[in-house]
């Protein structure tokens, strides 16, 4: 099993930094200890439900809490119906049961995807960066290569059919290509035909996987393409994540019927039993599959108007925000103005937001390519508008300091 980064020929500037999420969180752990921070741009502590007003009380008894609830055969078959209901319904497609498989949450889905690649005999896991970091730790875990390719913001940070076609394989046996939907840590989404190109640039026997972790388009810009075909295309789509129901953790992978034997017996293998609750709260949400469409208009909605107060709180700073448009992670990226040693502003820029108790997430730790010339933090939408604006606040502030 190989790590390797793989080169940008178009972008050859382009450099991938060690995940360091727990290196930098342990920098401001004092400081989150004491809720001393004086904004929280990553919200990784202090976030919120989008229209949580809008959701029905969940009460449940004892005896609903007994059994399994695994998608294995027809063990949830009432609840499948109706969720496939509103599945259909953002799919704008009939989604026939056999066509999805029901998960604990996204990172459980892909568990269940990248055992699949390996049952095909995938040699190599193809990462689009920026990536989720336990999506490359599951492919690493099972055993197989893994390629992290170093997207550019020339590109607006995406692979195209033509750096698929300048990749050296490993061999000649089928690989996986994993990308996001929308842009992980930017939050836009392609169109169909994008990822058509993607798929012709890949030859038979290669499998196309689609990370729709935090979705909240509806319809679906990708429930007209077929699944099946020379080049396998599977797709995971939060159910619930989108919605800021983090802790109900629940998602589809959409996949083609002749794979769903696999599935069915995976997610019993590896212990996908969906939580009890969870299951609950997305079956109740999908009885009204027009609701649960609203639902997540409203929270695409929400996160648009945080980015537009952001954006105006930082009016006139040498900031730019990633222009999202659905999901509710993004990022803030801040240039090095002075032109000086990149490491040196990098290091500078980590110890001013400690000293001004500003905990931030490095684009690092989303495995964001970085060109040298500036440093990249996450955006969390799914927190309060007053801590949106205070984030526009010590974004000033650290920029005063960074002069």
């Amino acid at each position: 099993m190989t790590r390797r980064v793989l080169p940008n020929r178009l972008a050859p500037e382009m450099h991938v930094y060690a995940e360091d999420f727990d290196d930098v969180a342990d920098r401001f752990k004092g400081i989150v200890a004491s809720a001393s921070w004086i904004a929280q741009p990553g919200a990784v502590m202090d976030t919120v439900v989008p229209t949580a007003a809008s959701y029905d009380p969940l009460i449940m008894t004892a005896d609903q809490l007994c059994g399994y609830r695994t998608d294995t055969g027809d063990v949830i078959y009432e609840e499948k119906m109706i969720i496939g209901g509103a599945i259909s319904a953002f799919e704008k497609r009939d989604v026939p049961l056999n066509e999805f498989t029901m998960a604990p949450g996204v990172s459980s889905a892909l568990m269940c995807v990248t055992s699949y690649l390996k049952y095909l005999g995938v040699s190599e896991v193809i990462f689009e960066l920026p990536s989720y970091f336990a999506s490359i730790e599951q492919a690493e875990l099972l055993g197989l290569n893994v390629g992290l390719f170093p997207s550019s913001p020339r590109n607006g940070y995406r692979i195209t059919a033509n750096d698929i076609s300048l990749i050296d394989r490993l061999s000649s046996d089928p690989i996986a290509l994993i990308v996001t939907q929308p842009r992980y840590g930017i939050g836009y989404n392609r169109s169909p035909e994008e990822i058509e190109n993607l798929r012709t640039a890949l030859r038979p026997g290669d499998i196309l996987v689609i990370d729709e972790a935090a979705d909240q388009s509806v319809p679906s810009p990708l429930g007209s393409i077929n699944l099946d075909g020379p080049v396998r295309i599977i797709r995971v789509r939060g159910l619930t994540k989108g919605l800021g129901l983090n802790s109900a953790k629940v998602a589809a992978i959409l996949h083609p019927a002749s794979a769903r034997s696999y599935f069915s017996e995976i997610v019993d293998v590896i212990g996908c039993a969906l939580d009890a609750a969870a299951l609950r709260v997305i079956t109740d949400l999908a009885r009204r599959p027009q609701r649960y469409l609203d639902l997540l208009f409203s929270a695409q909605s929400f996160v648009i108007e945080q980015y537009n107060t952001l954006r105006r709180a930082t009016s006139g700073l040498p900031v730019s925000l990633a222009p999202i448009e659905s999901g509710y992670l993004a990022t803030a990226y801040f240039p090095n103005t002075n032109g000086g040693d990149f490491e040196e502003f990098r290091s500078n820029f980590l110890e001013v937001a400690v000293n001004i108790q500003l905990p931030i997430v490095r684009g690092s730790s989303l495995y964001f390519p970085y060109d040298g010339t500036g440093e990249i933090i996450r955006i969390n939408y799914f927190t309060t508008r007053e801590n949106i604006i205070a984030s526009g606040r010590a974004f000033e502030t650290l920029l005063t300091s960074l002069a």
